[in-house]
């Protein structure tokens, strides 16, 4: 069992029992019934109680099989747990994104596809906010730890200096003071979502691979717009304030050629004591690293014959086009959080003239905020000559 993973969960759901008691229990001294702000709150809490508990019983169902399987001998499959930047053989490490499929198409068949357009389902697990990372990242959304929200707005604490004065000290002399300074940031939950044209809504009962399309196109499309909030947000409007806009964290200037500038940004980090977790790279760029030839024409990276996880300077390439071309980013990407008010969700609209012409509408939509906790972490990197 993943013990951590479990314990996690353990504290998360008595922190969220703790909430939801100091809920009540203010009411109860104060002599009155929960206002209705404070009863929202109340039924969010208890959901996303709900949701941990039903984590941790897929985590001791997730035991048993393996267990079972490992009671086949050396025959059976091999799992592997391990966390950001260990790898596992291609087609072994499980993603969020092929569990999501999976649970869609599942979902499909269990209810029949008419549940699927007749009112609103959740995508599960394409977001969850408390989950282990993936032991071989495809998405910036990988690299992020994931945590509840439970109202629209909230405060963080965001690190804006650290002065390392640790040294050695003689008897009775006064010891030196490190400096160690944080800054409050207010922020709140941002709306990511977008909508289908309208569809025939007898394609749904028709066409299996429709769920496929819902799955892969509409579902990418919006978390690759969470992604590019999160990495190029301006902070104006409804928009994050993303990576490259927040104040504080580093850079790294063109230096020679790109394997020299993207190695130059590891040290970058590694000076300001930082431990960087991977690489974010456009797929423009990533192309120029991994077609660069010696002298003699041989491919650095193994040319197009190579089938291996994008690795760069010994650390994980995530390949997005959410991050713009002639830039990358390298970051300690446990510094920053993704806030999770509400997981993605489909909606299906047969209203209006969408029901006298038998169509029907989807919206996938959810809500998220993001947190930098320590911009010293982050470095954005310039890829132009």
């Amino acid at each position: 069992m993943s013990t951590k993973m479990y314990d996690r969960l353990r504290a998360d759901l008595s922190t969220l029992g703790r909430e939801t008691k100091a809920l009540t229990d203010k009411a109860t001294a104060e002599g009155r019934e929960l206002t209705e702000p404070e009863k929202e709150q109340a039924a969010s809490l208890v959901a996303q109680m709900d949701g941990v508990k039903t984590r941790m019983e897929q985590i001791r169902a997730d035991e048993k099989l393996r267990k079972a399987i490992g009671d086949l001998g050396d025959g059976g499959p091999r799992f592997n747990d391990g966390g950001p930047g260990e790898y596992v053989p291609a087609g072994k490490g499980s993603t969020w994104a092929r569990q999501v499929a999976g649970k869609l198409i599942m979902q499909a068949e269990r209810h029949g596809v008419k549940a699927l357009v007749s009112g609103s389902i959740d995508v599960p697990s394409i977001v969850e906010p408390v989950v282990d990372l993936p032991a071989r990242p495809t998405r910036i959304l990988d690299l992020i730890p994931r945590r509840p929200l439970t109202g629209n707005t909230y405060e963080y604490l965001r690190q804006t200096l650290r002065t390392n004065n640790a040294a050695v000290v003689a008897d009775n002399a006064t010891k030196p003071t490190s400096i160690y300074t944080v800054g409050s940031v207010e922020d709140r939950a941002r709306v990511i979502a977008h909508l289908s044209e309208a569809i025939p809504e007898r394609y749904f009962a028709d066409h299996q691979e429709l769920f496929q399309l819902l799955d892969r196109e509409m579902r990418e499309d919006a978390l690759i717009a969470l992604e590019t909030e999160i990495t190029t947000g301006d902070g104006t409007g409804e928009h994050f304030t993303g990576i490259i806009n927040v104040s504080g964290t580093l850079s790294q200037a063109w230096s020679t050629d790109i394997l020299t500038t993207t190695r130059k940004a590891r040290t970058t980090l590694e000076n300001a004591l930082q431990q960087p977790t991977a690489y974010a790279m456009n797929p423009t760029d990533w192309e120029t690293i991994d077609l660069l030839q010696d002298n003699e024409g041989r491919y650095y990276y193994g040319g197009p014959s190579s089938i291996a996880t994008p690795v760069l300077h010994g650390l994980p390439v995530v390949v997005t086009p959410a991050v713009a071309a002639g830039t990358a980013i390298l970051a300690d990407w446990r510094q920053a959080r993704l806030r999770v008010r509400e997981d993605m969700r489909m909606d299906a609209d047969r209203s209006g003239t969408l029901f006298d012409k038998n169509q029907v509408k989807l919206r996938v939509e959810g809500r998220f905020a993001f947190d930098l906790v320590r911009p010293p972490a982050f470095c954005e990197i310039d890829l132009t000559a």
